[in-house]
């Protein structure tokens, strides 16, 4: 049966390849993302029979509720959830202000609960299947690093949650998962790189035994998540880093 695969951050490098690995697998998918036209883009590259878009901002948890009325009502209800959106931006300790620690926290962490509370409601999801949530950590959660002090904290943040919603929501036969990357290379972290230098670049090529992530590596890692072949898995934190943490 094809299943319907919620993804934030779609437009996104790693949200876009978790949306077209669905697709290959027959599975239809809904795109939630801040940009229209970016949005309308990727529901090209899809194909309009295999995906929709909406455009929804993870700093309006409010707008949610709505939200998913009228996708329910437009596209039926939901079988997986996969939160690929997230914030972060590179700042020493001292520079942390009140006001960036609540929207780092706002935008990883409670929007997505939010997003986790309503679609483990039968009303948005389809309990006549088995369901799944498959959110995006970081490996930043436990590897230090400077300047992260507030992502590490969020990211840090969704798994203690995730592990508690495994738990709670296992009698309902929905699983909850994360995936923690390390660095993959896409246009954000490229743009990064370039400010960081040669020198500071190649030290990060060091680190990673295995090279740096690809989009498509953590695709994979969400698709599995989500499928069948995980019946049995929740509660886990998978770490996707080429070794960068061994």
């Amino acid at each position: 049966m094809k299943r319907k695969v919620l993804i934030t951050g779609a437009t996104s490098d790693i949200g876009l390849s978790i949306a077209h690995k669905h697709v290959q697998k027959g599975n239809f998918v809904i795109l939630l993302g801040r940009n229209e036209e970016s949005l309308k883009t990727a529901e090209e590259s899809l194909g309009k029979d295999s995906s929709a878009a909406y455009v929804w901002d993870l700093k309006s948890p409010s707008s949610l509720k709505p939200l998913l009325k009228k996708i329910v009502t437009e596209q039926g209800k939901v079988t997986d959830l996969i939160c690929a959106a997230g914030y972060h931006k590179i700042l020493p300790l001292k520079l942390v202000s009140d006001e960036e620690l609540l929207l780092t926290m706002q935008t990883n962490v409670n929007s997505h609960l939010i997003l986790c509370q309503l679609f483990s409601n039968a009303l948005y999801s389809d309990k006549s299947q088995d369901r799944s949530i498959t959110l995006i950590s970081s490996i930043a959660h436990f590897v230090g690093e400077p300047g992260l002090v507030a992502y590490s904290a969020a990211k840090g943040a969704l798994i203690s949650a995730s592990k508690s919603m495994a738990r709670e929501l296992a009698p309902r036969k929905i699983r909850v998962n994360t995936v923690s990357p390390g660095w993959v290379e896409t246009k954000h972290t490229k743009d990064v790189a370039v400010d960081l230098g040669e020198a500071a670049l190649e030290k990060l090529h060091n680190l990673y035994p295995l090279g740096l992530g690809k989009p498509e590596d953590v695709a994979e890692a969400c698709y599995f998540l989500s499928s069948r072949a995980s019946r049995w898995v929740t509660g886990l934190d998978l770490v996707i880093d080429g070794g960068r943490s061994v």
